[in-house]
């Protein structure tokens, strides 16, 4: 039979074991920003940290990848990192077009006070004599 079409028997021992260290990180997660885990940047690193095991688990134990042999697996792999470079590049599109459009549907005189107040400035009082 063909390697390319061979079918991939996975336990239940596999789904049951990625099952459980997916609930196990979505929990990790949930207590760190319930229980207020460290400064709310470290929070956020936590959780960044989290989700990239959760993606490696999910990767691994679900879509199988790196269970193939090596010449479909080089395949699957450039495939899924050109699904997560579409994605970021969606994500990242749409948050850069959202904030110029929260910046160009300003009121006039709008713009003026987010400009300081992003660039934390704060002019100095007039001087009376």
């Amino acid at each position: 039979m063909n390697k390319l079409h061979t079918s991939h028997h996975h336990s239940l021992g596999m789904f049951v074991a990625g099952y459980i260290f997916s609930l196990g990180l979505t929990l990790l997660a949930f207590l760190a920003v319930a229980k207020h885990v460290g400064t709310p940047s470290q929070t956020l690193f936590l959780v960044l940290m989290l989700s990239i095991c959760q993606l490696a688990v999910q990767s691994i134990f679900f879509l199988h990848l790196g269970s193939e042999p090596h010449t479909i697996r080089r395949w699957n792999v450039s495939v899924f990192f050109f699904a997560l470079f579409v994605a970021f590049t969606i994500v990242l599109g749409s948050l850069w077009i959202m904030s110029n459009l929260s910046y160009n549907m300003m009121p006039p005189g709008g713009a003026d006070s987010f400009m300081m107040r992003e660039e934390n400035f704060h002019p100095a009082p007039p001087i009376t004599l």
